[in-house]
C-alpha cells in the first residue's frame, strides 16, 4: 500500500505541472510591423487567409495572412492582460514581463479591427471610341458598357468591360465587343482615392445594316484610370489605347476609349 502510495504521488508530481503549463498556453501572432497580439484565435477562414483572435479583455482583432509574420502557441506571460504588445523599433519584442508596460494603452491606439475590404466591383457607365488620322479627321462610336473588377490584392487587379456602340454620324455602324485588363494600382480594394495603369486586351466586332458583312477586330491595349472607392461604391474615369494596325488603319492614326463608370462594389 505504502509502495502505491508513493508511486501515486511521483506520477502526479511529474504530470501536474505539464497539465498546468498546457492550460497557461495560448495564441500569439506576430504581426510585420512588430506587434504581438495575444489570445485565442476564435475563427481562421484559410480560403479568405483571414484570422480573428480574441484577447484577454475581449478585444477581438482580424487580421490577413499578407499582415502576419508568423503564428504560435505560447506560455502566457505578465505582457498578455490586454493582449497586445507593441514594437516600436519594428524589431523582435521578447515574451518576457517587460512587455507588459506597452500593452495596456495598445488595443486602442496601434491595432484596431481592419476595415474590411471589398474585392468585386460590377457596374454601368458610358464607353466611347475614337478613331484619329494625322490630320485631325475623327471618327467616333459611343455607348454604354457594363464593368467589373476583381481585387487579387490591394494592388493587383483585373478589370474586364463589355460594350456595345454606334457611329455618331451613321447610325447603321454598330462596333461591340469586350475588353480586359490586369491592372497594378495603390488601391484596389479600400476606401478612398486610387489611381493605376496595366494592359491586356480586346475583341470586337462592327457592323453596318446595309451589309452583311461583319469586320471583327483584336488586339492588345494601354489602360489609365483613377477613380474613388467609397464603401459600397466606387467611380471610375478610364481610357485605352489601341495599335492603329489592328484595325488594318495607318501607323500614324490614333485609336483610343474612354469610359465613365460607377459600379457597386462587394
Amino acid at each position: 500500500m505504502k509502495k502505491m502510495l508513493i508511486s501515486t504521488a511521483l506520477v502526479t508530481a511529474l504530470t501536474l505541472p505539464t497539465m498546468l503549463f498546457a492550460a497557461e498556453m495560448e495564441d500569439v501572432i506576430y504581426l510585420n510591423n512588430g506587434s504581438i497580439i495575444r489570445g485565442t484565435i476564435v475563427e481562421n477562414i484559410p480560403k479568405e487567409g483571414i484570422y480573428k483572435i480574441q484577447t484577454a479583455n475581449g478585444n477581438v482583432f482580424v487580421y490577413e495572412q499578407d499582415d502576419i509574420d508568423k503564428i504560435t502557441k505560447e506560455a502566457k506571460t505578465g505582457a498578455a492582460q490586454g493582449g497586445v504588445v507593441v514594437n516600436i523599433n519594428n524589431t523582435n519584442t521578447n515574451t518576457n514581463t517587460n512587455e507588459a508596460k506597452p500593452a495596456a494603452a495598445a488595443p486602442a491606439v496601434v491595432a484596431p479591427p481592419k476595415e474590411e475590404q471589398r474585392r468585386h466591383s460590377i457596374g454601368i457607365g458610358s464607353y466611347g471610341i475614337t478613331f484619329k488620322d494625322k490630320d485631325d479627321l475623327e471618327s467616333k462610336f459611343a455607348g454604354g458598357a457594363l464593368t467589373y473588377q476583381y481585387g487579387i490584392n490591394n494592388h493587383i487587379a483585373f478589370r474586364a468591360s463589355i460594350y456595345s456602340t454606334e457611329h455618331e454620324d451613321n447610325k447603321d455602324t454598330t462596333n461591340g465587343g469586350m475588353e480586359g485588363h490586369f491592372l497594378l494600382t495603390n488601391n484596389a480594394r479600400n476606401k478612398g482615392f486610387k489611381i493605376y495603369i496595366g494592359a491586356g486586351g480586346y475583341s470586337e466586332t462592327m457592323k453596318n445594316k446595309n451589309s452583311s458583312t461583319d469586320k471583327k477586330y483584336s488586339g492588345g491595349s494601354l489602360i489609365i484610370g483613377l477613380g474613388y472607392n467609397f464603401d459600397r461604391v466606387a467611380i471610375d474615369l478610364v481610357g485605352t489605347g489601341r495599335k492603329a494596325e489592328d484595325y488594318d488603319m495607318p501607323k500614324d492614326t490614333t485609336v483610343g476609349t474612354g469610359s465613365f463608370s460607377i459600379a457597386y462594389r462587394y
